[in-house]
C-alpha cells in the first residue's frame, strides 16, 4: 500500500487506518469526512484484505452515495463495495427476500387522495387543506421513522387521538391496496430481520464491515435496523452531532451520544481541523456552537493561515439592509468567485428571490419556490392586462379564458379568429342588448386599465371589473376552493402593492417560473450567485456567504420553544456559517428609537 502519513493529518490517518470493532469519528465541518471514508475502504481491500463485496457504504442520499462511489472509483477503480442510501440497502433487503413483489410504491398524488377518503371518514372539511395535508403526511413520515415511539405535533397541529386514528386507517388502507411507502420499506425490513434470524445471519455475513456517513442524521428506526446487521461490531459510523439539522424528519442527535454506550468497545476519533474556513470564521462558528449543551466537546481550529474576513452589521430598516446586500452580489458576481446568500426558511428565500428578480440581479437557486404567480387568479388577471395594452390587437387566447369572468353570456362561437374584433362581437350579439351592454363595459374596463400601474390595475381587475365577486358566486359551494381563490387574492395583493409597472410584475414572475421548471435547479459551478436555504447548504462550500434577517423569530424560528428545538436553530445557523471560505456576512435590523427591533440571540453570541 501506498504511504499516507504525508499526506493526512495524525486524527485523520488514525479513522483510515481503523480495523475490527466500532469506530465513531466526530467529524467537524471541512475536517476530509469524505477523504477518511473512501481511504478507509482502500485500507480495507488492499491492506487489511477484505473482500470488497463485504463492505457497505451507507448514506442519506442517492447523490451523496454516487459522489463517494465515483471517488473512490475515480482514485482507486471500480472494486464492487456497494454503495447506496439507507432506503435502497433496505428495499433490496425485502425484495430479494420477496416480501415486497405484490407490493406497489404509492406516488404523492396516491397519497393525498388515500389520505382524503381517510379524513372525510373521521373528521369535518377544514383538515382537507393542501398545507394541512402535506403537514399530516410529513406527521406519519415522522411517527414511522422514529420506531412508533415518539412524536412531533409541531409537523401538524391536530389531536394526538385524531391523528392515531387517522395513521391507523391510513397504514390500513395502504395495505389494503397493495401499497408501501419509503417509510414502511423500513419497518418492514425491521420486521423480517427481527423475525427471521437466517436471513438476518446471511445479510450480517454478506455486510462484515458497515461504513456510515453523515450519521449525526440517522433515526430511531434506521438505527435499529443497523445494528441487526452489524458483523462483530464491525461499524466505522462518521458524522457531526453538531450539523444535526433534520429534526423535523425524525433524525436524533441523540443516538451520536449514546453510541459508546451501544457499542461499549467504541474507538473515539475527532476531527478537529476545518481545512475549508479561514480562522475568523471558524473561530466565530465555534463561538456559537458551543453554547448548546447536548454535544461533544471539541476543539474546532482553522488548517488555513489566512485569517479571513467575517462581517457583522445592522441596519435601522430591512431596505437599508437589503441594498447592502445587492451591493454585495453586484461586486462578487463578475470576480470569477462563488458567493451564497442563505435563508432560514423557504419564505425569506422566496421573498429575496422576487428582490433579485426586481433588481435584475440573476441568482441561481437551489430549491423550488412557492411561486405566489403560479395560481389561476394571477393568469386571469394577465389576461386582463394583455388584452388592455392595445384594443385593437387583442389575441383570442386572452380573451376566450376570462370572457365570461365575470359571466357576461358571450359565447365561444362569437370568437373564430386568432384576434379578437369589438365591432364584429356588438353586432354578433346585436339582438341581445344585455350582452352588449356587457361587451362595452369590457371595453371601458380595459381602456381603464391601460394607463394604470400594477397594484392599481390589479384591485380594478378585482373589484371594480367584478372578478372578486365572480369568484365569490361560482365557489359559493366549495369552501375550499373558495378559500384557496381568496388567499391567492390576498397575497397576490400584497405581493404587487410594491411592484411599480405591470412590464417588472411579469418579469418577476417569469423569473419564478423559470426557477421552478428547471430540471436540476442548481449546478454549482466555481463562479457565479446562489441562493439557498440553510438545510439546501448543507455539505456545500463558498468563497463568501451572506446570512442575512437575523432576527428573533426567524432565526431562531418562533416555533422553536424547548432547549432542544432552539439547540438545533443553532446548529442551523452553524452550518450556514461553517459554509464560508474566505468572507462571512451576516446582517439584521436594530431598527431606530421608533421601532426597536429584536435582534436573534445567536447574534448576540457572536458579538
Amino acid at each position: 500500500m501506498q504511504s499516507l502519513k504525508d499526506n493526512f493529518s495524525a486524527e485523520q490517518l488514525l479513522a483510515i487506518d481503523h480495523f475490527n470493532g466500532p469506530a465513531l469519528v466526530v467529524a467537524g465541518p471541512g475536517s476530509g469526512k469524505t477523504t477518511v471514508i473512501v481511504n478507509r475502504i482502500y485500507n480495507l481491500i488492499y491492506k487489511r484484505h477484505i473482500q470488497a463485496d463485504n463492505i457497505l457504504v451507507v448514506t442519506f442520499s442517492k447523490a451523496a452515495a454516487l459522489s463517494m462511489q465515483s471517488r473512490f472509483n475515480q482514485i482507486y477503480g471500480y472494486q464492487p463495495v456497494h454503495f447506496g442510501t439507507f432506503h435502497s440497502v433496505f428495499y433490496n433487503i425485502i425484495k430479494e427476500n420477496s416480501i415486497s413483489h405484490q407490493f406497489k410504491v404509492v406516488n404523492y398524488s396516491t397519497k393525498i387522495s388515500i389520505l382524503t377518503d381517510v379524513i372525510n371518514s373521521l373528521t369535518k372539511l377544514e383538515l382537507l387543506q393542501s398545507e394541512l395535508m402535506d403537514s399530516i403526511l410529513k406527521r406519519i413520515s415522522f411517527y414511522k421513522n422514529s420506531g412508533l415511539k415518539k412524536d412531533n405535533c409541531e409537523l401538524c397541529r391536530i389531536d394526538d387521538d385524531l391523528f392515531i386514528n387517522i395513521f391507523r386507517l391510513y397504514s390500513d388502507a395502504l395495505k389494503t391496496q397493495d401499497y408501501i411507502d419509503f417509510d414502511d420499506m423500513m419497518l418492514l425490513c425491521k420486521e423480517l430481520l427481527q423475525s427471521n434470524e437466517s436471513i438476518r445471519e446471511i445479510y450480517r455475513n454478506k455486510f462484515r464491515y458497515i461504513l456510515v456517513d453523515e450519521f449525526q442524521d440517522i433515526n430511531d428506526l434506521q438505527y435499529e435496523i443497523l445494528k441487526k446487521l452489524i458483523y462483530n461490531d464491525n461499524i466505522f459510523a462518521v458524522g457531526d452531532d453538531d450539523q444535526s439539522i433534520y429534526g423535523f424528519r425524525g433524525s436524533n442527535p441523540d443516538i451520536m451520544q449514546s453510541f459508546s454506550s451501544d457499542f461499549p468497545n467504541t474507538r473515539l476519533i475527532k476531527l478537529s481541523c476545518n481545512y475549508r474556513s479561514h480562522e475568523t470564521i471558524v473561530n466565530a462558528a465555534f463561538r456559537l456552537i458551543a453554547n448548546n449543551h447536548n454535544r461533544f466537546k471539541k476543539d474546532i481550529y482553522a488548517g488555513k493561515e489566512c485569517k479571513g474576513k467575517i462581517v457583522i452589521k445592522a441596519f435601522e430598516t430591512i431596505e437599508d439592509e437589503n441594498t447592502y446586500i445587492c451591493d454585495i452580489l453586484n461586486s462578487k458576481k463578475d470576480k470569477g468567485t462563488n458567493t451564497a446568500i442563505l435563508f432560514r426558511s423557504n419564505h425569506g428565500l422566496n421573498n429575496f428571490v422576487e428582490l433579485m428578480a426586481e433588481k435584475k440581479i440573476h441568482i441561481n437557486v437551489s430549491e423550488k419556490l412557492d411561486n405566489p404567480y403560479d395560481n389561476q387568479v394571477f393568469n386571469d388577471f394577465i389576461h386582463y392586462f394583455n388584452m388592455s395594452k392595445s384594443l385593437d390587437d387583442i389575441k383570442t387566447e386572452d380573451f376566450i379564458p376570462v370572457m365570461n369572468k365575470p359571466v357576461r353570456y358571450i359565447n365561444r362561437n362569437s370568437v373564430m379568429s386568432s384576434y379578437v374584433d369589438f365591432s364584429y362581437l356588438r353586432g354578433f350579439y346585436k339582438e341581445k342588448a344585455y350582452v352588449q351592454k356587457n361587451i362595452k363595459k369590457l371595453e371601458y374596463d380595459l381602456k381603464q386599465m391601460m394607463n394604470m400601474d400594477a397594484y392599481s390595475a390589479f384591485n380594478y381587475f378585482c373589484h371594480v371589473i367584478g372578478y372578486e365577486e365572480y369568484i365569490m358566486k361560482e365557489c359559493a359551494l366549495k369552501q375550499d376552493l373558495l378559500k384557496k381563490y381568496i388567499n391567492d387574492m390576498e397575497t397576490l395583493r400584497e405581493r404587487i402593492r410594491h411592484i411599480n409597472d405591470m412590464d417588472e410584475l411579469l418579469i418577476i414572475a417569469n423569473r419564478l417560473k423559470e426557477i421552478n421548471s428547471q430540471k436540476n435547479l442548481m449546478n454549482i459551478s466555481h463562479e457565479g450567485l446562489y441562493a439557498m436555504t440553510f438545510h439546501a447548504s448543507k455539505g456545500l462550500e463558498f468563497n463568501h456567504v451572506i446570512i442575512p434577517y437575523l432576527m428573533e423569530g426567524d432565526v431562531p424560528s418562533s416555533k422553536s420553544i424547548s432547549l432542544e428545538a432552539v439547540e438545533e436553530e443553532r446548529r442551523m445557523l452553524y452550518v450556514a456559517m461553517t459554509r464560508a471560505k474566505n468572507e462571512l456576512y451576516m446582517t439584521y435590523e436594530e431598527g431606530n428609537k421608533n421601532n426597536i427591533m429584536l435582534v436573534s440571540r445567536f447574534v448576540k453570541e457572536l458579538l
